[in-house]
């Protein structure tokens, strides 16, 4: 990714389905999730400096490299959500905009680029992109072309839009984009909190990847990027193909699809899901568009990664902006491991928060918690 030497700005506290871009397996250049070599330069953010050169070499790497593994074997085996950050300094209680939502916990934060242990981080400002970086189909990375990934400034939401596009929805075209968070990730938490707005195709299709490669290094334009999907989708509200509210490919919300080199070798203990491009074995519902939803996932290279969700309750005169948060004591709705791409086993990656489809969507939250050793 592209890195600074000024240091990391976060807000203590702190999605690539496949129908709406192409249903067929891409052809993807530059695959390899940890490839070697520095990433360029990018406004507003900077890398961590802990990964190393490549997925399987496990060597160091400089300080604002952040392009490959650390190299690091064991994953932390806590299940403790970690501890939120104590508010410092600015309005770290705003609920997510003008618009309400989940409180946020915690407060600007800035570091030479280390992120906090166990403590929610909001990497998500609700002003601006400082440490997103879009790379859209059809683009160069960090050209986001038609303002896709936006802040509305009415309520603070970043919103996946279409507005400028030539034709609206309609002149989508293909262009499948994902926005990166700026930094090389391992094993962590993550927690996004979104729901569907009306215009667009009414698939309702989003996602966010897991295990992603580089995005500065990314070659050849792919329609999708190297990375792993989870599923982050709603009922369609265009008869989805077979006249029905279901999604149009007959997967579940946080079901994981795999249209790139990168893959899972199991998929809720089954070890031939890992085979198929999109398995519908999650247990999450599916959502209405408009309903907010909270996802938390806990992610590990070494060890089985899961994923919860809620989908929050009808609003209230005393709770208009009710949230929720996903129980993760309880079954996970989705679990995967065994990460890899065509060199092997995947040490760590970026972390794709959204993806821009045909349909458009707002997010209120988008938080990481590192859990590295």
């Amino acid at each position: 990714m592209k890195s600074t030497v000024a240091a990391w700005a976060f807000l203590f506290v702190a999605a690539s389905v496949v129908a709406g871009c192409d249903n067929g397996e891409a052809a993807v250049a530059g695959t390899d999730a940890g490839s070697s070599g520095s990433g360029s330069g990018g406004s507003g953010g900077s890398s961590s400096g802990t990964a190393g050169s490549g997925s399987s070499s496990g060597s160091s790497g400089s300080s604002g490299t952040g392009n490959g593994s650390s190299g690091s074997s064991g994953a932390p085996t806590s299940d403790d959500a970690g501890s939120d950050a104590t508010i410092a300094g600015g309005d770290a209680s705003s609920e997510g905009g003008a618009g309400g939502g989940r409180v946020d916990s915690g407060a600007l934060f800035e570091t030479d680029g280390a992120l906090p242990k166990n403590a929610w981080v909001q990497v998500f400002n609700h002003t601006d992109l400082t440490h997103l970086h879009p790379l859209i189909h059809g683009w160069k990375y960090d050209d986001n072309h038609y303002n896709t990934f936006r802040v509305d400034p009415a309520t603070g939401y970043l919103v996946n839009s279409l507005a400028d596009y030539p034709g609206g929805a309609k002149g989508y075209g293909g262009h499948c984009g994902l926005l990166y968070v700026d930094t090389y990730l391992t094993d962590y938490r993550l927690r996004i909190e979104y729901h569907f707005l009306p215009n667009g195709d009414g698939n309702n299709n989003g996602g966010m990847e897991v295990f992603c490669q580089d995005p500065s290094q990314v070659t050849g334009d792919p329609m999708y990027a190297p990375g792993l999907e989870i599923q982050v989708i709603a009922q369609c509200t265009n008869g989805c193909r077979g006249g029905t509210t279901v999604a149009g490919d007959g997967s579940n919300n946080l079901s994981i699809c795999q249209p790139t080199p990168v893959k899972a070798m199991t998929i809720m203990g089954n070890p031939s899901a890992g085979t198929t491009n999109c398995t519908p074995g999650s247990y999450a519902k599916l959502p209405t568009g408009a309903q907010w939803v909270t996802i938390e996932c806990e992610i590990h290279p070494n060890s089985d990664s899961k994923c919860w969700n809620c989908v929050e309750n009808d609003p209230t005169a005393s709770a208009p902006y009710p949230g929720c948060t996903p129980d993760v004591t309880q079954r996970p709705d989705i679990t995967f491991g065994g990460v890899h791409d065509n060199t092997g086993m995947l040490k760590g990656g970026y972390f794709a928060a959204v993806q821009s489809e045909a349909q458009e969507q707002e997010y209120r939250t988008i938080e990481i918690m590192d859990l590295s050793p």
